[in-house]
């Protein structure tokens, strides 16, 4: 596991499919405040745009807000 300041935390997880990822969105936008900062990485179709998007909508309070994939561009 990297290495991380004093009251931070780091983890790595495999998920299943779209769902879990969700799923696991869910979990943490509910633990997450304000000037948090989340990281995400993996190999290209990985899910991190599933998880930044579902996250950003969430946030947003709009499951249709528009959010463009950082690999279209």
């Amino acid at each position: 596991m990297p290495s991380t300041r004093a009251g931070s935390y780091s983890f790595s997880v495999d998920l299943k499919d779209e769902q879990a990822t969700l799923h696991l969105m869910n979990d943490i936008a509910c633990a997450i405040e304000p000037g948090d900062l989340v990281t995400l990485s993996g190999d290209l179709g990985a899910g991190k745009t599933t998880f930044a998007r579902a996250l950003i909508r969430h946030l947003a309070g709009n499951p249709t807000v528009e959010v463009p994939s950082p690999t279209s561009r």
